[in-house]
């Protein structure tokens, strides 16, 4: 009998023991699980930050470029003259045409995500590019009938006298490929406006993106202006609410479907770079 109240006794002071340094164990080890998973998932969103930080970098580095190259486009006597023409006839505008664009490639080299540089000319109805001249109907229906812009939009925009101000449509190329057109005024004395479309190339972007970021996060990658998606990596756009995130100031956006926006503003375009993470993406990856 007092053999098996001192086991009992025995057992009661072991448990004691065993809860004093359990509990202490438990609340550490949650402690330590929490800030291991925190930390991961800080990692994570920072890492995805940086790429789309880099992406802007990389063609804010390009663009200005661009713009170097811009001037010195507008300073050639010989695109000046192509520009401030009323009237060609076309045997003669297509030879003219062929040598300003051979003149602009010397201007710039291609590399990276600007795909190329081309000149539109209201007053001769020719849109000048680094292969082939097309009338403004033509150049239309090849690159921006899909872009959401109409034709007769097309032409009110850019007839040369309207605003000055750069704007940025989607497109496609001549293989079908995505790009995006940013479209600036050149301005000659004593003419209408004519206007510079870069094209960059999104396919380019996204693989910039992609060398940063794992394939195997749950990520979506989008380039925006300030009111529409220009190039979405998967063509959807369900699960972002561009309003919303570009007026936040925080960096990191909560969405609904519990997905994380994080975002970089081009500083010279009207360019946005946001990459969509779902937290289930980031959870998956530590357990």
């Amino acid at each position: 009998m007092l053999k098996n109240i001192k086991f009992k006794l025995f057992l009661r002071l072991l448990m004691s023991y065993i809860l004093v340094f359990l509990i202490p164990f438990i609340a550490f080890s949650t402690i330590i699980s929490n800030y291991v998973i925190g930390n991961y998932k800080s990692e994570i969103l920072n890492l995805n930050l940086k790429s789309v930080n880099y992406i802007r970098y990389m063609l804010d580095e390009r663009l200005s470029e661009i713009d170097t190259a811009k001037i010195q486009i507008t300073g050639d006597a010989m695109i000046k003259d192509f520009m401030s023409k009323e009237y060609m006839p076309e045997y003669e505008r297509a030879y003219a045409a062929s040598a300003v664009a051979k003149r602009m490639k010397s201007y710039y080299t291609y590399k990276d995500t600007v795909a190329g540089l081309e000149l539109y000319v209201p007053n001769l109805n020719c849109v000048v590019t680094g292969s082939s001249t097309y009338s403004k109907k033509e150049y239309y229906e090849t690159f921006l009938k899909t872009s959401g812009i109409t034709y007769k939009k097309w032409c009110a925009e850019f007839d040369g006298s309207g605003e000055k101000n750069i704007k940025t449509f989607s497109s496609t190329d001549s293989d079908g490929k995505p790009v995006i057109l940013i479209v600036q005024p050149i301005s000659v004395f004593d003419a209408k406006d004519s206007f510079l479309f870069t094209v960059v190339d999104a396919g380019a972007v996204l693989n910039a993106y992609h060398r940063i970021v794992p394939d195997e996060l749950d990520t979506r990658f989008y380039i925006t202006s300030a009111e529409k998606i220009l190039f979405s990596s998967d063509n959807k756009a369900d699960d972002i609410d561009i309003k919303k995130v570009l007026s936040s100031e925080e960096t990191y956006v909560n969405l609904t479907k519990n997905k994380i926006a994080l975002r970089g503003n081009s500083i010279s375009t009207e360019l946005n770079y946001i990459c969509v993470i779902s937290e289930k993406s980031l959870f998956g990856k530590v357990e």
